[in-house]
């Protein structure tokens, strides 16, 4: 400001203390360097001291130049445009210089006067102004008492009529559990318990905490906030009583922030950011007066290497070595050769989970499945965990690949996973030309449970149970190339041994996920062409009854986000006509928010599985509605069963690295497939209301879930006039909530880091 460059504080070392610790300490200089002349200057500190500080947050702050500067700072001749009208200090860090003395009651008052209570803890609360044009500072007096911190950050929001908003968050220093008050009566030397910590050549007794809370701030000047408030009713600026600072912290109201909304039932779409359970766990045959099917439980013994049995739920049983887990349930694996036994992991809810335990086929049986009804037994699981800090849930899976730079194959597009299995000698020869690139990108949705016995065989450095999993993927010439390298050259010594046997380890990862693909895709290929077949069907015998079934001339369709309240939500007019894909491109993108062309995307046909009509109060149903209730939640788990995904029949979105773990090998082509036609079948699956549901997903990786429900657009009953006249595709009627941000890591991330956002 004023072509000056102004320096405050900072930290040093006495060059003639042999102890490191006592040797460094905090500084309170305060100088100016001058731009034009070139000259350095000492700055007379004029008001409240910053004293020695380090490690502080510094924001300047712009006023508006249209409003009075009388009550904050005058405009000086000197001002340049840009310059700040004052600069914001916030917290930091002291560490008191033990080259002036011992640090006795005597010194800190000495040294910091009256303010000497406020450096009995080396992290800073103390919030200054530094004015430009008057260089006065002004220590402001906080309405709040909050804790210490240092290196916290620091954004301006706005600025005008004397009162600035800010966003202050982050930073580390004395937690909520972290003694920050000692006994002021201590006539003892040295005085406070840190110090004497300290001087003995230790480090401090506060272990520093950091803060991942963010605030918005208001500075202004003091007054009385409830007059203040009254005032401004009827005027456009406060009312100031003094010319000093205060601040305050504003709460947005709990209901307004978005908020993670988990549903436990078999069929919920939030059900993965909770437990790692999927739907393929659960029976879809079970009725209360007959109790689940003869078909759902095998209790015969697993046979030895059976690749069906991969991601099945398996009971331990008639452990000898291990009894202790005789009776839990775990996920089977896949079967190693060299210990003939199955691997098997057991969830954190388990009493010997979480773990990976090697069983032989004859102490595994095929668990029971869990009921549709179950979820009071599944918050028991839940609360389990939450009691002993453990995640339930499946994994966040962070992948990282290295594959060839080539996106094609003569006229077919490829995946990631696709360009993982390059075989033929052209399409070698030309990645070998281009090169290969990494590319990482974290999946937060749901699991299947083939995928998560997979993954969790396959994850690195012991990440299987972690909050994170981390699973890498190299295409299959680097995996060659290694596993010539491993053939011919022996080891030699203890680390070839290691290097050999971490690339024989990578080697069969790299087998078994591949084949886990590979037989995705074939058994993925053949069900979308029967179900395709099967649309194409009832489309034609819709068409060749004695009263064809006519689609209507519009859909009325309503977009919900799941897992969030208060709802976003868009309510629009769909022509039944329009293709899956370009509902996705022209339609809910633009509507919702979402970036187009960005991300993939999936449909698929769901059942009502929450909430459903008749479901009554718990405990107090009869017989007659517990039973439709249970047939709706059967319905809706048969049918994600049976449905296929609708998408894009190839893609090169990063994101479809994450299609196999849960929409599978291969999805119905989107361009073929109408609204209409997953709507309007002779086996079109309609509730009671007359309403057909589709799940929605953008974004595999951050996996952004929706719930479509569509009804008629009647033209008789509905308000027919709403619609311009040249309406031919959709029209968006209403919506509430803002569209989240790309990239931010998903439905339970958005709300965290709002959460943050909002203090």
């Amino acid at each position: 400001a004023h072509d000056k460059l102004y320096i405050l504080g900072g930290r040093t070392i006495h060059t003639n203390v042999n102890n490191p610790i006592k040797a460094s300490h905090s500084i309170c200089d305060f100088d100016s360097y001058d731009i034009q002349t070139k000259i350095w200057r000492k700055e007379q500190v004029f008001g409240d001291a910053p004293h020695d500080i380090s490690e502080y947050t510094v924001l300047p702050i712009h006023h508006d130049h249209d409003h009075d500067h009388t009550h904050t700072n005058p405009p000086s001749s000197n001002n340049h445009p840009d310059d700040p009208s004052c600069v914001i200090v916030w917290g930091g860090y002291t560490e008191v210089d033990q080259g002036e003395g011992p640090l006795t009651l005597k010194f800190m008052q000495t040294k910091y006067g009256d303010e000497y209570q406020d450096f009995k803890i080396p992290y800073r609360n103390r919030l200054l102004r530094f004015s430009i044009s008057t260089k006065a500072w002004t220590l402001l007096k906080p309405t709040r008492e909050l804790l210490p911190k240092a290196q916290s950050f620091a954004a301006e929001i706005s600025s005008s009529h004397g009162q600035t908003r800010l966003l202050v968050g982050g930073g580390y220093g004395t937690g909520i559990n972290t003694p920050d008050t000692f006994d002021n009566n201590m006539d003892m030397d040295p005085m406070f318990k840190e110090m004497l910590v300290k001087q003995s050549g230790y480090s401090h007794t506060s272990t520093p905490v950091a803060s991942q809370n963010i605030y918005e701030v208001l500075i202004a000047d003091e007054r009385s906030f409830s007059e203040d408030r009254k005032n401004n009713r009827k005027s456009k600026r406060p009312i100031y009583q003094s010319s000093r600072w205060a601040w305050e912290f504003f709460d947005r109201p709990g209901d307004k922030i978005p908020t993670l909304k988990v549903d436990i039932a078999p069929c919920s779409p939030t059900l993965h950011t909770v437990l790692d359970l999927t739907y393929q766990d659960f029976d879809f045959s079970y009725t209360p007066s007959l109790g689940s099917s003869a078909n759902s439980l095998s209790p015969d013994t697993l046979p030895p290497n059976d690749v069906s049995t991969l991601g099945v739920r398996v009971k331990l049983v008639d452990l000898k070595g291990r009894s202790d887990l005789n009776g839990q349930v775990a996920r089977c694996g896949p079967w190693l050769v060299d210990q003939q036994r199955y691997q098997v992991f057991l969830s954190a809810y388990e009493p010997g989970g979480p773990a990976i335990v090697s069983v032989k086929p004859l102490n595994l049986r095929v668990a029971k499945p869990w009921n549709v009804c179950d979820g009071h037994k599944l918050c028991d699981l839940l609360q389990k965990c939450e009691n002993t800090n453990l995640c339930s849930r499946f994994p966040v899976v962070s992948m990282h690949m290295a594959l060839p730079s080539v996106t094609d194959s003569g006229n077919k597009k490829l995946s990631p996973f696709d360009r993982l299995e390059l075989k033929s000698p052209a399409v070698s020869e030309k990645a070998e030309k281009e090169g290969y690139m990494l590319i990482s990108d974290t999946y937060h949705g749901p699991v299947s449970a083939k995928a998560q016995a997979v993954l969790r065989a396959i994850a690195e450095n012991n990440t299987t149970f972690k909050h994170t999993m981390v699973c890498m993927f190299f295409s299959t010439a680097i995996t060659n190339a290694a596993n010539t390298k491993t053939t011919n050259n022996l080891p030699q010594c203890k680390s070839d041994l290691k290097g050999h046997k971490a690339r024989q380890s990578h080697l069969q990862k790299h087998e078994l996920f591949t084949k886990f693909y590979r037989d995705l895709k074939r058994t993925d290929s053949q069900r979308v062409k029967l179900f395709e077949a099967r649309l194409a069907s009832e489309k034609q015998t819709a068409a060749l009854q004695t009263q064809p079934v006519v689609p209507p001339k519009w859909f009325k369709i309503t977009v919900s986000l799941d897992g969030i309240i208060p709802k976003i939500q868009r309510e629009l007019i769909v022509s039944p006509n329009i293709s899956m894909q370009n509902l996705h491109h022209q339609v809910l993108c633009p509507a919702i928010g979402w970036t187009n062309n960005f991300h993939c995307y999936a449909f698929r046909r769901i059942g009502k599985g929450l909430e459903p009509e008749g479901t009554g109060v718990p405990g107090k149903e009869n017989d007659q509605s517990k039973e439709m209730r249970y047939q709706t939640l059967n319905r809706a788990c048969q049918m994600m069963h049976e449905e296929c995904w609708i998408g894009p029949k190839t893609s090169t979105a990063l994101d479809t690295m994450f299609q196999p773990l849960y929409i599978g090998g291969a999805m119905a082509n989107d361009k073929k497939l109408s609204l209409g036609d997953l709507c309007y079948g002779t086996n079109t699956p309609m509730n009671e209301r007359g309403e057909t549901n589709l799940q929605y997903v953008h974004d595999f990786g951050d996996w952004w879930s929706h719930t479509i429900t569509i009804t008629t657009f009647d033209d008789k009953t509905e308000d027919i006039q709403a619609l311009p006249a040249n309406v031919s595709v959709a029209h968006l009627l209403s919506g509430r909530g803002g569209c989240p941000p790309e990239d931010i890591g998903g439905v339970s991330k958005y709300c965290r880091t709002m959460a943050q956002l909002t203090g």
